[in-house]
């Protein structure tokens, strides 16, 4: 972890977006492209959060 992360904001943060993910994904597509927006989600939100050597190839 970087160490400006607030571990505890971080999992708030990323359980509401994790749902606000699969909302819309059911929303749209019947969550057809779910795996493809929690991609998304991680590929956006993790380099925030991490060392870059610990993304291993996020």
């Amino acid at each position: 972890m970087l160490p400006q992360v607030d571990v505890a904001e971080s999992a708030w943060v990323f359980s509401a977006a994790w749902t606000g993910v699969q909302v819309y994904s059911h929303t749209l597509s019947g969550r057809e492209d779910l795996e493809e927006r929690v991609c998304a989600l991680f590929e956006h939100l993790l380099p925030s959060v991490a060392v870059p050597a610990g993304l291993g190839g996020w």
